[in-house]
């Protein structure tokens, strides 16, 4: 992937995760790559970037099944599928929930320079306005918002769920990585990391956190084990 804006030729290479060995290329992109995500089976690829369209990929035989416009007419900062087969999309200043049927709905929120994703259920979708540091989330079958915060000062980078939903974690430019309580947006853990911290996740066991740092380039491994929250939270 690429943020580069300019024109020219960018490929999606594959390879095999077992071996390394090279799988093939698919090439439709004219301009930089922002956003890959495969469906749940694996049969499908969504692509996305600098161009304002949604590229979605028959990966098994690897031809392009559909490049449609993205709903703003912008290029799309990211694309990714639930586990349910739906899509969430940010382009432009604005997020959307797509279901499987395509049919495109009001956006959910609008803020500077969103990216989507959802937990692990597909159940919940989350979205981080980059500049402003902050964070929203809503519950995908009612598209209600379940909670809006402030993670950041600055530059929000990236988020993730732990796969029980109830667990957020962040990391922003203020080199801060934070653990939020999703249901109250209260703040349960907090480390400061020497590098820049680009890219996060939870271990599915939902104790060891990884993070990769853009200054230092390492993956490092925090345990974030945590008690268990009240019945009533869960």
């Amino acid at each position: 992937m690429t943020n580069d804006g300019s024109e020219g030729e960018y490929p999606i290479y594959i390879w095999d995760a077992s071996t390394g060995e090279p799988q093939g290329e698919l090439r439709q992109h004219k301009r930089g790559i922002f956003s890959l995500s495969f469906s749940a089976d694996g049969k499908k690829l969504l692509s996305a970037g600098w161009e304002p369209k949604l590229f979605v990929w028959d990966f098994s035989a690897r031809t392009l099944d559909s490049s449609t416009p993205s709903p703003t007419g912008d290029w799309v900062r990211s694309a990714t599928y639930s586990p349910t087969g739906q899509i969430a999309l940010a382009s432009g200043n604005l997020v959307f929930l797509i279901p499987p049927d395509g049919q495109v709905s009001p956006p959910l929120h609008q803020g500077d320079g969103p990216i989507s994703f959802f937990s692990p259920d597909g159940s919940r979708l989350a979205a981080t306005w980059w500049r402003e540091g902050s964070v929203h989330v809503w519950d995908v079958e009612t598209r209600k918002q379940l909670g809006a915060w402030k993670a950041h000062d600055g530059k929000i980078n990236s988020a993730a769920f732990s796969n029980d939903k109830r667990i957020l974690a962040t990391c922003g430019n203020d080199r801060a990585i934070r653990v939020w309580n999703v249901e109250t947006q209260t703040l349960l853990a907090e480390e400061l990391s020497v590098s820049r911290v680009y890219w996060l996740e939870f271990s599915p066991d939902g104790k060891t956190l990884a993070t990769g740092g853009i200054d230092d380039r390492l993956v490092k491994l925090w345990d974030v084990s945590l008690p268990e929250p009240a019945a009533g939270n869960r």
